[in-house]
């Protein structure tokens, strides 16, 4: 074949994968003519984020200490959360956890915070006075409520349905009573809504927006 220019060859319209085209790398450098395939040429490479808190208007950058990716808004960074569940260590009041086992664990979708709690009595757990626990960030909905379970081990009552009223950060939690009338709440303490030992648990779990 004589030799000709590349633009007096004859137009290919319709490339297939595995057509070949010349390439020269490192033309800078040490410049090498190589060959490459049009399916090779057009594959994108890995994107790869900086590990950046970006600020400026639909900037991207990757948090890798928590593995979230970070958006800019043109004043501050927003943290997407990738959904993952994330253990926290909720702020006992009242409750001294001892031997016993705290599980609480959360996922953060945009400004919508899903978690659950488990607090299981060991041998030396005790429990004072009212008792309330931490989210693990604030809720911006006012009086909201969530439902939690009780379990009795010992004492042959069993299970003990309640609520949580949710002010800010904290968690407040009630048991409900059916031994008059009407239903009714009543704080949890150390004899609510039974006398509290080993093997018996709370669990807690929700949904709510935060900030």
């Amino acid at each position: 074949m004589a030799d000709a220019k590349i633009t007096a060859l004859t137009e290919l319209t319709d490339p297939a994968a595995e057509d070949v085209l010349p390439i020269v790398d490192d033309p800078s450098g040490s410049p090498v003519t190589k060959k490459i395939t049009v399916a090779n040429l057009f594959t994108p490479p890995a994107l790869i984020l900086p590990n950046t808190t970006p600020t400026a208007d639909g900037s991207i950058g990757f948090d890798r200490t928590n593995e979230d990716l970070v958006v800019g808004d043109g004043s501050a960074s927003r943290t997407i959360k990738m959904s993952d569940w994330k253990s926290w260590s909720p702020s006992l009041t009242n409750i001294t956890i001892g031997n016993g086992t705290t599980v609480a664990k959360y996922a953060l979708q945009g400004k919508v915070v899903h978690f659950h709690l488990k607090i299981t009595w060991g041998t030396t757990t005790s429990c004072g006075g009212t008792v309330s626990l931490t989210l693990p960030t604030t809720s911006v909905m006012p009086q909201c409520f969530f439902p939690l379970m009780a379990y009795d081990a010992a004492g042959g009552n069993g299970y003990h349905a309640g609520v949580c009223n949710v002010v800010g950060a904290t968690l407040y939690p009630y048991a409900v009573k059916c031994d008059s009338t009407y239903s009714y709440t009543t704080v949890i303490n150390a004899t609510q809504p039974f006398t509290w030992t080993t093997s018996d648990w709370l669990s807690i779990r929700g949904s709510y927006e935060t900030d």
